[in-house]
């Protein structure tokens, strides 16, 4: 069994985000923690809006408009209420970032949004900038994951120093957009910035083993927590009284704003479940299971669907 976690673990935590490939990652970290920090704004589509103007669709025009100034509402409210390692936050337009790292100036910490729906593939500083669009469809909508639908979407966040081509570090956001889904993914950047001011030494797989360490510590907690899971994240044909046989401590089905709560206030004794993209053509999903009071990894399951009674049934044997 402990081999078999091990595995999902290795292979979430390689896949849901990188780091620098040099030994120098520690004091990149703190470089980029000295620094003023400059957000870039995803930008509308402007090919995808010409197109639903073309054919006349204002309902998709509507609501595709719609999603985007709530998700950068919401993008703006995680960064300035939840991200800690940087005094000054500054967001940027994509021109007025490229205008700004075209300078190659040594001055700033970077954070650029990509999203792309093929090809799993991380790009430079400098990349081309309609890779930070903000590519909601109708057709990648998680409202879609229940029919088992959903199309293969990808958003991370890539951090960079402002003079540098590599970035330092990428995290996945998760499937389901909200600002708690955002504060997650800023917490994964939290734990791996704590984890190397203390351990400037690590490096690659030995950071991975650190997230191992921890998520074996947080398995215990099963048997004390409330798992909290979202509606829209469900698998078609779930069946909660399938699910309470094969799960015998506490769990909950909730509203996205009783989710959003329990992440943004961390509490304790909550277990968050949350949906992570996978890769195109192999797994679409990873079901991740963390604590809201940190955001630490409980466990992972790769999934090609949303939750479903399975994933409990691997809870309840990790918890013995």
């Amino acid at each position: 069994m402990k081999t078999t976690i091990f595995t999902c673990f290795f292979l979430v935590l390689k896949l849901s985000f990188c780091f620098a490939a040099d030994q120098t990652l520690a004091e990149k970290l703190q470089m980029a923690k000295q620094r003023p920090l400059l957000v870039e704004l995803p930008s509308m589509d402007e090919k995808y809006i010409e197109k639903l103007n073309a054919k006349g669709k204002n309902e998709e025009l509507i609501e595709y408009t719609s999603r985007y100034n709530t998700f950068i509402n919401n993008y703006k409210k995680a960064f300035t209420g939840y991200w800690t390692y940087n005094k000054e936050i500054s967001f940027k337009t994509a021109d007025e970032m490229a205008a700004i790292i075209s300078q190659n100036t040594g001055k700033y910490a970077v954070i650029r949004y990509q999203s792309f729906t093929y090809g799993s593939f991380l790009r430079g500083l400098k990349h081309d900038p309609r890779f930070s669009n903000y590519l909601y469809r109708e057709d990648n909508s998680s409202s879609l994951i229940s029919d088992r639908k959903n199309f293969y979407n990808y958003t991370v966040l890539n951090l960079y120093l402002s003079e540098e081509q590599d970035l330092v570090l990428t995290f996945r956001l998760p499937v389901t957009e909200s600002e708690g889904g955002i504060v997650y993914s800023l917490r994964q950047f939290e734990f791996t910035f704590d984890l190397l001011e203390k351990h400037p030494e690590r490096k690659g797989a030995e950071i991975y083993g650190h997230n191992y360490y921890q998520s074996e510590l947080n398995v215990p907690k099963i048997k004390t927590s409330v798992v909290y899971l979202r509606k829209q994240d469900l698998d078609k044909g779930f069946k909660e009284e399938k699910l309470a046989k094969l799960y015998k401590y506490q769990y909950k089905i909730v509203s996205n704003e009783e989710w959003e709560s329990a992440v943004l206030e961390k509490k304790d004794n909550v277990i968050c479940a949350i949906l992570l993209p996978g890769n195109e053509n192999t797994l679409k999903y990873y079901h991740m299971f963390f604590c809201a009071s940190d955001g630490k990894m409980v466990t992972n399951v790769p999934s090609n669907f949303g939750f479903s009674e399975d994933d409990f049934d691997l809870l309840s044997k990790l918890a013995k």
